[in-house]
């Protein structure tokens, strides 16, 4: 699942679901994301769950 979608489907997402409009909003503020890694960078995401999360999202640049 690429970081393009919308809050609805990120809160499916296991481990993640109470940081989709963080998600969000952080990407609406910079636009993109450069890799999964930076989503550590919000204050509430389970960084210890980053190698699990990873199985279901993926960094889609394309413009």
């Amino acid at each position: 699942m690429a970081l393009t979608k919308s809050k609805e489907v990120l809160v499916k997402v296991p481990s993640i679901d109470y940081v989709a409009y963080q998600i969000i909003e952080m990407r609406m503020l910079k636009e993109a994301y450069v890799g999964v890694e930076e989503l550590t960078k919000l204050k509430e995401f389970p960084k210890e769950k980053i190698d699990i999360i990873k199985l279901y999202l993926h960094i889609n640049n394309r413009k």
